[in-house]
């Protein structure tokens, strides 16, 4: 447990607006906001991540609306412009999908991750569903088919889980 100074979220990131949690598996706990991210690492030290777009190895943007670790342990911050790999050593290395849907618009602003059970990251961004190969870090929108009842929908995709049974599940705004 810790207590915020003054007990107030906001003298943590300048922000009381929490937007993603994830405990990673060594026990630190990520929070994502609308100004960046911080971990709380188990001595109880804060450790803050604010965007810095002039350094290549800072946080691209601060609206962080996912974090997640893949199964090999790494942690990925989903942002409004691109995805996030933290280095372990306080820099980030920074994925652009740089795709576009037509009538949609970018996929640059994601807002979930997930790892499906054969190690597929699938990313709900602000201009539909993605896919990412993680060896060759290749992103591949997924397109609507009209003609196929089945296709997922156009927009944005806000949720991503998979079940006990291998199907994957979309929230989106249809």
């Amino acid at each position: 447990r810790y207590i915020l100074p003054d007990n107030r979220f906001d003298t943590l990131m300048g922000s009381n607006l929490g937007l993603s949690l994830l405990m990673d598996r060594e026990g630190r706990m990520w929070i994502g906001t609308d100004r960046g991210a911080a971990v709380l690492h188990s001595n109880g030290t804060f450790e803050r991540f604010f965007p810095d777009s002039g350094n290549p190895g800072g946080l691209s943007a601060g609206f962080v609306y996912d974090i997640f670790q893949d199964k090999s342990g790494k942690i990925w911050l989903a942002t409004q412009n691109c995805l996030n790999n933290w280095n372990h050593s306080g820099s980030f290395t920074r994925y652009y999908p740089q795709t576009e849907t037509p009538g949609i618009g970018t996929h640059n602003c994601i807002y979930r991750v997930l790892e499906d059970q054969d190690g597929q990251f699938w990313l709900g961004t602000k201009g539909g569903l993605v896919t990412l190969d993680p060896l060759l870090m290749y992103f591949t929108p997924v397109i609507h088919q009209p003609n196929d009842p089945n296709s997922i929908p156009n927009g944005a995709v806000h949720g991503i889980m998979q079940d006990q049974a291998g199907n994957l599940w979309f929230a989106t705004n249809e």
